[in-house]
């Protein structure tokens, strides 16, 4: 009994150790028409969301136990698609180059992506 309850001890001051982060992803739409944004997640969880004309919005945010500079969009997304004005993107927004990650610190990590109509023309 008293090696279970050390087992159960450490296994609880391990996972305490451990840092949770955040991460959050911003669209910004410099268009005068809404984008409406689909997320799929890892495990082919849907998401979405709008978001206005000439606005930055927080689309989404997660929390994980990761360090913030190693954050990566494939940790949490497999595919990201937007519609704008009817006309749905071909390209997949899961990819890196086409957004700015911002590490803040150790634990807080923003990832902003900015859109125009010369994206779906």
């Amino acid at each position: 009994m008293k090696k279970m309850f050390l087992l159960l001890f450490l296994s609880a001051l391990i996972c305490a150790c451990e840092d949770i982060s955040d991460s959050y992803y911003y669209v910004n739409n410099e268009s005068d028409k809404e984008i409406n944004i689909i997320m799929i997640g890892l495990y082919d969880n849907y998401i979405y969301t709008t978001v206005p004309p000439f606005a930055d919005s927080l689309i989404h945010n997660s929390q994980g136990m990761f360090n913030a500079k190693n954050d990566k969009l494939t940790d949490f997304f497999s595919k990201i698609t937007l519609v704008f004005n009817g006309d749905t993107s071909n390209i997949n927004f899961v990819n890196e180059k086409l957004w700015d990650k911002i590490v803040i610190s150790k634990h807080h990590v923003e990832w902003h992506l900015t859109i125009n109509e010369a994206i779906f023309n």
